[in-house]
């Protein structure tokens, strides 16, 4: 028989994601000690599309398979943080982790067959987090460092052939030089800069191939009238490997954050 050769081209689409509401707590126990606590909802759509278009002498056959996850998941988050030394300031994170609920619709469709689709439930357990972050004051300068890990290992949520998922770690330093509060300051010096670089060994290896990222943050926090603010962030980075024929992605982010704030309790002078 004569070796027969197909051409094709095979399309990964994806789209989606989560939203997250939440109700947190916090309360200053004294002696330089808080502890705080939040209850996040999260609830999203994650659509995935594959499309195999063979192609023939004088036809393409078109192979299509697409999926909607409907995803909600509950999870408790709680922290301490203190700041009883002299310029020096330690917190810790944990978060509980869950069981995720995913309601699955899925889509085949052939040239060959008539159009195909099914539904399944299915429950996966969305892995615990935890963190440490330590921040010093020098001067004028806001110094801090954290790091943070979430075990994925058992987590077999939508997992490709060629992907096997692992621990995942994130460490990042950054530098806030803080403005200056006095009004009669200069703009330019009641501006605070920060400045700021971070690496995430991700939760996911392709081929055997570890996935990284790389990645540095510059902001300013812009002070207004009263308690206005804006703070705008820039960042910078890359992920990736070109290892096994895999994809490095370099990327920027902008973003921008107006915050109206609010004073309480101002005393005020009495007449009697």
């Amino acid at each position: 028989l004569a070796n027969l050769k197909q051409t094709g081209k095979t399309t990964y689409q994806g789209a989606g994601g989560t939203t997250t509401g939440y109700f947190g707590v916090s309360t200053g126990l004294g002696y330089g000690l808080y502890l705080g606590a939040s209850a996040n909802a999260n609830f999203g759509t994650i659509k995935n599309l594959i499309s195999t278009a063979l192609d023939e002498s004088s036809y393409t056959y078109e192979f299509t398979n697409y999926k909607e996850d409907y995803v909600n998941f509950f999870e408790v988050n709680a922290g301490i943080y203190y700041e009883g030394i002299k310029n020096l300031g330690i917190g810790l994170f944990y978060s509980t982790g869950s069981n995720m609920d995913v309601e699955s619709k899925e889509t085949y469709d052939s040239p060959f067959l008539l159009d195909t689709s099914y539904s399944s439930n299915s429950v996966y357990k969305y892995p615990a987090s935890f963190g440490v972050g330590v921040s010093y004051l020098w001067g004028t300068f806001l110094l801090g460092a954290d790091y943070s890990t979430q075990d994925f290992t058992n987590f077999k949520y939508n997992i490709g052939k060629n992907t096997e998922l692992k621990s995942s770690s994130t460490f990042a330093f950054g530098v806030n030089r803080l403005g200056n509060p006095s009004l009669n300051a200069t703009m330019m010096d009641r501006i605070s800069y920060k400045f700021g670089v971070g690496f995430k060994e991700l939760y996911y290896k392709v081929l055997g191939n570890d996935i990284a990222e790389y990645y540095a943050t510059f902001g300013m926090a812009i002070p207004w009238k009263g308690t206005l603010l804006t703070d705008v962030s820039f960042t910078f980075g890359y992920r990736g490997t070109l290892n096994n024929g895999l994809v490095k992605e370099y990327y920027g982010k902008f973003g921008i954050d107006i915050s109206i704030g609010e004073t309480w309790f101002i005393p005020f002078k009495r007449e009697y």
